[in-house]
């Protein structure tokens, strides 16, 4: 990596099914300078990019 490279961070954890049932994972949307421009739930599997379909969150 070099600076200015775009990452993803994914983060994985274990739980029961009791958990698994309330659990709602986020996404949190970063600038350049990794300050905080959005938040939003995940979606899962493959689905139109949030920048096509929620004009709120900045990409």
């Amino acid at each position: 990596m070099s600076p200015g490279d775009m990452v993803i961070v994914a983060t994985f954890g274990e739980m029961d099914t009791a958990q698994a049932a309330t659990h709602l994972p986020k996404v949190v949307f970063v600038d350049e300078r990794n300050r905080i421009t959005a938040m939003g739930s995940e979606r899962p599997g493959p689905m139109m990019p949030r920048h096509l379909d929620d004009p709120s969150v900045l990409n």
